[in-house]
C-alpha cells in the first residue's frame, strides 16, 4: 500500500470542501447582486418621487410674490430636474464604494493570510496606479462638472458652432 493513497480520502474531502464553498459563494454572490438590482430600482423610482413631494409641500407655502421672482424661478427649477436624480446617484455611489471597500478588505485579508510579502508586494505595485487615478479623475472632474468655467466655455462654443447667427460672434471675438 502506497503511502499517498492513505492521504487520498481526506485530499478530495478537502476537495469537496473547497468547491462547496465556491458554490455558496456563488449562490451568495447572485443573492447580492439581487438585491441590488432590487434596491436600484426602489431607489431610482422611490427617490425623486419623495423630493418632487418636498419639494411641492413646500413650494405650497410659500409667498405668491416669491413665486415671481426670476432668481426663485431659476433655483426652483434646478432643484425640481436634479434633486432627484443626484440624490439617487450619491446613494448609489455611496453603495457601490462600500461594496469595494469590503472586496478589497476580503482581498487584503486572504492575502495577507496567505503570504504577506506577497501581499506588500501587490500593495506597493498599486500606488503608482491608485495616484495617477486620483490625477486623471481630478482632471476629468474639471472638465466635465457642470458648474466649472471649462464645462461653461465647453457648452458656449458648442451652442454657437451650432447656430449659422452665432458663428460670426466667434469670429469677431476669435473664439
Amino acid at each position: 500500500v502506497c503511502s499517498s493513497d492513505l492521504h487520498a480520502p481526506r485530499m478530495y474531502a478537502h476537495l469537496y470542501g473547497l468547491i462547496a464553498i465556491r458554490i455558496g459563494m456563488l449562490f451568495v454572490q447572485d443573492l447580492a447582486f439581487t438585491a441590488q438590482r432590487r434596491n436600484t430600482v426602489i431607489l431610482s423610482t422611490r427617490v425623486p418621487l419623495i423630493f418632487s413631494q418636498m419639494i411641492m409641500n413646500q413650494l405650497s407655502k410659500l409667498d405668491v410674490e416669491l413665486l415671481e421672482d426670476s432668481t426663485f424661478q431659476d433655483k426652483f427649477q434646478n432643484a425640481k430636474e436634479n434633486a432627484g436624480w443626484r440624490t439617487t446617484n450619491m446613494i448609489s455611489d455611496i453603495f457601490y464604494s462600500l461594496q469595494s471597500l469590503l472586496q478589497l478588505l476580503i482581498a487584503a485579508g486572504s492575502l495577507l493570510f496567505l503570504n504577506w510579502i506577497f501581499a506588500l508586494i501587490v500593495a506597493l505595485t498599486a500606488i503608482p496606479t491608485f495616484v495617477y487615478q486620483a490625477k486623471s479623475a481630478q482632471q476629468v472632474w474639471s472638465i466635465w462638472a457642470l458648474n466649472t468655467p471649462t464645462r461653461k466655455r465647453y457648452n458656449y462654443l458648442y451652442y454657437n458652432l451650432q447656430q449659422a447667427s452665432s458663428l460670426k460672434e466667434l469670429k469677431l471675438f476669435q473664439l
